[in-house]
């Protein structure tokens, strides 16, 4: 304990040479589950929209390429009088509190310019909207204003420089901007939510600097098409403001007719103004239904609480048919790993876990249905059942396609098949039921998940250690020899099969039950007894601990935060110890997730703060959780409440994609929901259990039945919306999570408060 003690002084003062928070990642993001758009502070020095998809997910299935980047870059420019114009290429940008309106302001010459950028939710097909506020804060009044807007959209065929602008065609007709790819079938319409003056497609860039009007003329067909549309604000007198506004939307088939007709009826006779506000007033109102977390926090940490759950929500796909509901790691947005730079728009069962828990504990049920559902859909997976030995399954042993379909990656050591889905699946599943009190939902997929997944992972059973089977894990290390028995997985199996034991007898399937709860406390029972070193530390997976050295892996900290070990207990605190002493990065920071050495493993990684923060509060170990989330809290305060996925070791500089869904905004809804539940614990008001705060025996007595759900719908609580204020409102107490109610062995530990199921009150927004 005095070694604890001494440990949390000296992380709870950085040292002096230490990094310290900073702006550092230059992109944003809009979405509205079916387009994504992209705004880019550049090295250049601009700052402009350039990249827009028309699909949120990288690749709709094997034998489709990748989804295309259909932007190279939009913008506004400005002419006052008969000065030359300019381009409004640079400016500060940030997102509007609670939403994923992109707000860039700008100044020129007396006037404020205040740029808005949505890929709105009520639009029911991928596309964004634009508009550009003008100013007059002078004492006097202008000279004559003109507003242009240039879009770049490609989507002609590949070009030599990897650019889609061949074989273009563009016009301008019944009152919009329309351009497709001759070949491609893609399209994009632009039509002016304010009516335009004139428009230009040839040399329009150039006549703008040159401050001439556009020519009016608009009907070429080559490559590399650019249109221009122009409005006459006229002069401005002193404190007027005139509003203009795009919408660019995507279509296919060789053909944008009809486009206009279906953008204007979405916009109706609504002003630009009035749609900004319109999309603002949807996610007032989404939010407000949110479930706050129990306890008092700072208006910072629910407003980056509230901007993960609009991060969640904007990433969730909405496209008809297979892809519904499917949340991607992140969105085609990044910042470079050394030479590296790459994006997770893709689809993994871990990932989507830990997304798919924080809307179920902030009471949006629908979503995280559709997200599970989307997962275990019938036939979609199965393909490496030879690898593991176990007949077919019913997740992803991967990711997926954007069809749903399984997907795994593979190199020279093969492909990565990932046990630890089974029981992250599970969890996410069972906790899922266990907030909506939706056993009919659980009802529809009982077989394919019993059958399909837990069934499955209680027969992935290695006989020598008695933990799960060898596979790839977290961290996806392939196959060929590189497959370990990864204390991850096994962790996972418990904490999954435990609540697949609850869910079970719930449905009246009591040999399933005890079969599962058996096997989840004999892994348990094998990860203490061959996963811990001489020391008392959790090891990475039993090949590393069995070979010496490098055997340190911040993955296995979920055991303390989930209690398969006693997070009081002396491995708990041993390892803790160890992680935070010999896994710190050199920026003074956070830490990185294991001591394997290669470049991605040397990052910080946002995954283990914030795990390792949940592990703390478990531990009775408060100040050195607050210094990791205050850590990761502060970056996001200065990169537009934006979690990434790394930190620089050394700089601290955003790196990776970002924002993360699961491994950032989903990790931060966790932990603030799981923090009075963990304070709880440690106060011993969970009865001195201190195995998270959990006593097995009695979860299931008070989550038997939907009712206390149902009642929580039509509970209030604070408003929390009007500014990030801070929650003061007493709680309705602190109900631990239930365990699997078949087994008097510890369940796991409350990632997840559950008072719908112990009649408690939900505390709820209000309305607005």
């Amino acid at each position: 304990m005095i070694a604890a003690l001494a440990l949390t002084a000296l992380l709870a003062s950085a040292p002096s040479d230490a990094a310290t928070p900073h702006a550092s990642y230059p992109r944003m993001v809009s979405a509205n589950g079916l387009g994504v758009v992209v705004f880019t502070d550049r090295d250049d020095g601009s700052s402009v929209l350039d990249r827009f998809s028309d699909r949120l997910y990288q690749q709709r299935s094997a034998s489709e390429g990748l989804v295309r980047d259909l932007l190279y870059d939009a913008y506004f420019g400005l002419r006052i009088g008969t000065e030359a114009g300019q381009w409004l290429v640079e400016g500060e940008a940030d997102y509007l509190p609670d939403s994923p309106i992109i707000s860039v302001n700008r100044s020129r010459d007396g006037l404020r310019l205040t740029e808005r950028i949505v890929a709105p939710m009520t639009l029911d097909q991928p596309g964004y909207v634009q508009l550009l506020q003008v100013h007059n804060d002078g004492t006097t009044a202008t000279a004559p204003v003109s507003v242009f807007v240039l879009q770049n959209h490609h989507l002609g065929q590949p070009a030599g420089d990897g650019q889609n602008t061949v074989n273009e065609r563009i016009l301008w007709a019944d009152g919009a901007l329309q351009e497709w790819g001759d070949t491609t079938g893609l399209g994009m319409t632009t039509l002016p939510l304010v009516p335009a003056d004139r428009v230009g497609c040839e040399g329009a860039w150039q006549a703008v600097q040159e401050g001439a009007d556009l020519d009016l003329s608009c009907d070429r067909s080559g490559d590399d098409l650019v249109g221009v549309l122009q409005w006459e604000l006229g002069s401005l007198a002193p404190g007027e403001v005139r509003v203009v506004g795009v919408l660019h939307a995507f279509s296919s088939g060789w053909s944008t007719a009809g486009m206009p007709d279906t953008l204007r009826a979405w916009a109706g006779s609504a002003t630009p103004d009035a749609l900004m506000a319109q999309e603002q007033a949807w996610w007032a109102a989404w939010l407000a239904e949110s479930v706050l977390p129990d306890g008092s926090f700072t208006a910072e940490e629910l407003a980056i609480h509230d901007q993960a759950l609009v991060f969640l929500k904007m990433s969730q796909v909405r496209e008809p048919g297979a892809s519904f509901g499917q949340i991607p790691a992140s969105l085609p947005a990044s910042a470079p790993v050394g030479e590296f730079q790459h994006e997770w728009n893709i689809t993994w069962v871990r990932d989507g876990a830990y997304a798919i828990a924080a809307l179920s504990l902030a009471g949006h049920h629908a979503e995280a249905q559709a997200a599970l559902a989307f997962q275990i859909q019938p036939g979609c997976c199965g393909d490496y059942a030879s690898y593991l030995g176990l007949p077919d399954y019913a997740i992803s042993a991967c990711r997926y396609y954007g069809d749903g379909t399984e997907w795994s990656d593979s190199d020279a050591d093969g492909p990565n098949i990932e046990l630890d889905n089974f029981g992250l699946y599970l969890w996410a599943f069972v906790q899922e039921v266990r907030l909506s009190g939706d056993l009919a939902f659980a009802e529809a997929h009982a077989e394919a998940l019993l059958g399909g997944v837990a069934d499955r992972l209680a027969a992935a059973d290695d006989p020598s250690t008695g933990l799960v089977t060898a596979d790839s894990s977290i961290w996806e290390r392939h196959w060929n020899g590189r497959q370990k028995r990864f204390t991850y997985t096994s962790l996972w199996a418990v904490v999954g099969l435990r609540e697949a034991a609850w869910l079970a007898d719930q449905l009246g399937q009591g040999a399933r039950a005890e079969g599962y709860a058996d096997r989840a406390d004999a892994i348990a029972a094998a990860i203490e007894a061959s996963l811990v070193d001489e020391d008392g530390v959790l090891a990475g997976s039993f090949e590393e601990l069995q070979a010496g050295g490098s055997y340190l892996d911040l993955a296995a900290v979920d055991a303390i935060a989930l209690g398969v070990v006693a997070p009081q207990g002396a491995i708990a605190q041993a390892s803790l110890d160890r992680w935070l002493r010999d896994l710190a990065v050199e920026s003074g920071g956070g830490l990185r997730r294991n001591d394997d050495g290669d470049l991605y493993d040397l990052q910080e990684w946002i995954w283990a703060d914030l795990r390792a923060a949940a592990a703390l509060r478990r531990a009775c170990r408060e100040p050195e959780a607050d210094r990791l989330e205050r850590w990761v809290l502060d970056n996001a305060l200065l990169n537009r409440r934006i979690i990434p996925e790394l930190l620089h070791p050394e700089t601290a500089d955003y790196a990776g994609p970002a924002p993360m869904m699961g491994f950032g905004s989903g990790l931060w809804v966790l932990g603030l929901h799981d923090r009075e539940a963990a304070a709880s614990a440690c106060a011993g008001d969970d009865g001195g259990d201190d195995s998270g705060g959990l006593d097995g025996s009695t979860g299931s007595d008070g989550a038997d039945g939907a009712d206390g759900a149902d009642g929580a719908d039509g509970a209030d609580g604070t408003d929390g919306t009007d500014g990030g204020s801070a929650s003061t409102e007493p709680g309705a107490g602190n109900p631990p999570s239930a365990g699997c109610g078949c087994s008097s062995s510890p369940a796991p530990a409350a990632l997840l408060l559950l008072p719908a199921l112990f009649g408690l009150a939900i505390r709820r927004r209000h309305q607005p």
